[in-house]
């Protein structure tokens, strides 16, 4: 069974990743990383344009997220994975 993302996913996404990044900038990196992980949930299989530039965003916000924790391999993964959802906006 395959679950379609919805206008509000991608809404309520889009949401997680502005708390995210938020969260990032009070160094409260638990709480920016649970945010991420919920976009990600929320953006879905990635197959419309939002849910895959949601994906990219919330992909980049994981990477800030361990290279603040000194995670660089982890935060290199992440980045990766950004640039391979939108190569065009690295």
């Amino acid at each position: 069974m395959t679950t379609q993302t919805t206008e509000e996913d991608l809404s309520q996404a889009e949401e997680a990743c502005a708390e995210g990044e938020s969260a990032l900038e009070r160094g409260d990196t638990a709480a920016a990383e649970k945010c991420f992980t919920r976009a990600l949930e929320l953006a879905g299989a990635e197959d419309r344009e939002g849910g895959t530039r949601l994906a990219a965003r919330a992909r980049t916000g994981a990477g800030r997220v361990r290279l603040a924790r000194g995670e660089i391999e982890g935060a290199e993964t992440e980045f990766e994975r950004a640039h391979a959802l939108r190569p065009s906006a690295a």
